[in-house]
């Protein structure tokens, strides 16, 4: 098989142990406090104390970067609803290996706690509403308290079995969601992550997308009274998703090389802003 390799390998490994782990908490439709306490929890258990500083604010958690990273990678807690049962299996499509479960939004939550674990030198949310017209009052709240962070919303991307050629093993960077076009030089250095890296990374614009960020930037502007201009002046925001099939079923799947490459990406983006904010200093 193709991706045998990547299916095999401790990240992948790792990743989706996570997920089977999340698959197992009670799960409220659009409401996850109990999910949010049960990664609170983890975290506490886990030896970051040293880098980082965790809070939960609102329901919502924020690990902070001690040595004071400029950006936030967003994601949201939305999972498999009680009485839904979802494994975590190996499937075969066409010849290739993918990863069959409840992935959205479990798959994200799994690789940004598996760069954390790693002290990737970000910072992190995670909201408990899901991302559609519930949580960006949430990011709104934080997009008001830190308004110099730039912003990464880490999520799923909903393709169709057309595209699968395409997004095999790609993560997806768009242009824009359906609110506004995303910050162009944050997109360029996503992209020159993935490139250094050899990583394939499509943008899929033309499809209608309602997005988290998106929402809340939309939101954000009309309660300051900024237009869209002012907005990308003064702000650095973008997207970097997870192609997933079979959309909000419990067999929902993704190329493990997707998954893995999300990880990579915003691994290599951190080294990267990481050397850059200290050659500032």
């Amino acid at each position: 098989m193709k991706n045998e390799k990547i299916i095999n390998s401790a990240l992948f490994e790792d990743i989706r142990a996570k997920i089977a782990a999340y698959l197992k908490i009670p799960s409220l439709s659009r409401s996850e406090e109990l999910f949010i306490a049960f990664l609170t929890e983890r975290l506490s258990k886990v030896d970051i104390q040293k880098d980082y500083s965790i809070a939960l604010v609102d329901q919502t958690i924020r690990v902070f970067c001690r040595r004071g990273s400029d950006t936030t990678v967003f994601t949201h807690a939305d999972r498999v609803k009680t009485g839904i049962k979802a494994g975590t299996d190996i499937i075969t499509v066409s010849g290739d290996l993918y990863l069959e479960s409840q992935l959205d939004n479990a798959v994200s939550i799994a690789v940004m706690m598996r760069l954390i674990e790693q002290n990737t030198p970000l910072n992190w949310v995670i909201t408990t509403r899901e991302e559609c017209c519930t949580n960006q009052y949430q990011i709104l709240n934080y997009l008001l308290a830190f308004p110099k962070q730039s912003l990464i919303d880490l999520d799923i991307d909903v393709t169709d079995n057309a595209e699968r050629d395409i997004f095999s093993g790609a993560v997806s960077i768009r242009n824009r969601d359906n609110y506004l076009p995303y910050n162009k030089g944050l997109i360029g250095e996503l992209r020159a992550a993935a490139n250094k890296l050899g990583i394939k990374h499509v943008a899929k614009d033309g499809e209608w997308m309602i997005n988290q960020l998106g929402m809340a930037l939309n939101t954000y502007c009309a309660t300051l009274s900024l237009d869209n201009a002012t907005l990308h002046k003064t702000m650095r925001f973008a997207y970097l998703g997870i192609p997933i099939w079979n959309y909000h079923t419990a067999k929902e799947f993704a190329h493990p090389g997707a998954i893995v490459n999300a990880y990579q990406v915003l691994k290599e983006f951190a080294t990267v802003s990481a050397k850059s904010e200290k050659s500032v200093k």
